[in-house]
């Protein structure tokens, strides 16, 4: 496109269609960067989304370890007392000693505590 500038108002024209070639070319470039940006973003959105999803899948497994180590952990707990209560009502205790710390007990009443301890469990 070719202007002829002849006088102030032509040479005004044409510096009035320089500038808003300027400015629309400098939107267009604003408008790929920002085209670039929003879809970066999204990019980063998805990608934490996806780290989002792989912690909750990871929490849940973890809790069921949780729930297993702890099942374990009862399931000792009882064949602890479970052995102690063999061990008294086998008679292997030296009397009124306590087969698990050695210290002086009333067996009866270790035993109703062994009792309370594996129904608990």
């Amino acid at each position: 496109m070719r202007i002829t500038i002849q006088d102030q108002a032509s040479y005004e024209e044409c510096l009035k269609k320089l500038e808003a070639r300027l400015i629309g070319r400098d939107k267009g470039a604003k408008q790929v960067i920002l085209a670039k940006a929003a879809k970066r973003c999204e990019t980063i959105k998805k990608s934490l989304m996806a780290a989002w999803d792989q912690v909750e899948q990871f929490s849940l497994q973890y809790q069921g370890v949780l729930k297993t180590k702890e099942k374990i952990i009862q399931l000792n707990i009882e064949r602890f007392l479970s052995s102690g209560r063999k061990i008294l009502d086998a008679g292997w205790a030296k009397n009124n000693l306590c087969p698990f710390c050695g210290s002086e007990v009333d067996f009866d009443h270790l035993r109703e505590e062994l009792n309370r301890r594996l129904e608990e469990v």
